[in-house]
């Protein structure tokens, strides 16, 4: 459990869970198609402080390197500004193959909400090691198309190349290497639009 400005970040069964005044912020979305292979769920409305604190507690690392992971470059505080994280949990055959997490920019208004900007992605293994590539666009009009390719296979340490920011209009691809060879477990294959 982690401190925050303005609650508390929990971290349950993988999940981020913001409480703030004794509510609980987050909003799961059904996955339409093949939804024994991904699960999404969306943690809006977040601060920048808080989305640091986010990364910081799922990579293990301190604020300071999550806030230049997040904000490469001169770091500044947006008081205006509102954050999200999209979490996506791989399930192909009902095997637990981790979860990537999407760190969003948002844009707000009395109707409407919107990605604005993928900031960083990371992923971490479940009881089973993704390995493959994830790729995104963030669609002019909102949504982000994701096509996850790969196999499922025995727990081991990966490495993932490090994405920069993506906007409306723009891609971004993640590729998840073993450091040592280990056994399959199952393909893995996702093509699909999240709408935030």
């Amino acid at each position: 459990m982690g401190k925050i400005k303005t609650g508390l970040l929990v971290i349950v069964a993988g999940l981020f869970v913001f409480l703030s005044a004794g509510s609980v912020t987050a909003a799961t979305v059904s996955a339409p198609s093949n939804p024994e292979q991904i699960s999404l769920t969306a943690y809006p409305t977040l601060t920048q402080g808080e989305l640091v604190a986010v990364l910081a507690k799922q990579e293990k690392i301190s604020r300071k390197t999550a806030r230049r992971r997040l904000f490469p470059g001169k770091y500044s505080p947006v008081d205006k500004a509102t954050f999200a994280v999209i979490q996506g949990e791989l399930r192909p055959g009902n095997q637990d193959a981790g979860s990537f997490y999407f760190y969003c920019r948002t844009s707000e208004g009395e109707l409407f909400h919107g990605l604005k900007e993928i900031l960083y992605v990371t992923y971490q293994s479940g009881t089973d090691t993704f390995i493959g590539v994830i790729d995104y666009m963030l669609l002019p009009d909102g949504p982000v198309h994701m096509t996850i390719n790969g196999n499922a296979a025995a727990r081991t340490t990966t490495k993932a190349t490090q994405p920069k920011p993506v906007g409306p209009g723009q891609a971004g691809r993640v590729q998840i290497k073993a450091k040592r060879t280990t056994d399959f477990v199952t393909d893995v294959f996702i093509d699909r639009d999240y709408l935030f």
